[in-house]
């Protein structure tokens, strides 16, 4: 509120949930990294299959009822799957 004022206060929500895409992000790097040294990027093309088709589906519905924030909300959800399914994928290929 310092730096841009009251009136950038209503878009507050949409960046406190667009953190859980950065750390979701933060972990991806990782996951995907190892994922492809072990040569399973064909993985990585699934899970990111995946997660596209659940943040389309979730922008189509969330985005006419919340706006930009069902806009953050599917980007966080869509990118956390996306991180979920590689942590998944790198359990798998450790074991």
């Amino acid at each position: 509120m310092i730096l841009y004022g009251a009136k950038c206060l209503p878009a507050a929500p949409a960046f406190r949930m667009l953190s859980v895409f950065l750390m979701a992000a933060s972990y991806a790097v990782y996951l995907v990294n190892f994922l492809e040294y072990q040569g399973l990027a064909w993985k990585i093309a699934v899970n990111t299959t995946a997660a596209i088709a659940l943040d389309i589906v979730l922008l189509v519905f969330l985005v006419p009822a919340l706006g930009g924030l069902g806009a953050a909300v599917s980007l966080s959800a869509g990118f956390s799957a996306f991180a979920i399914l590689c942590w998944l994928d790198v359990r798998k290929s450790l074991s």
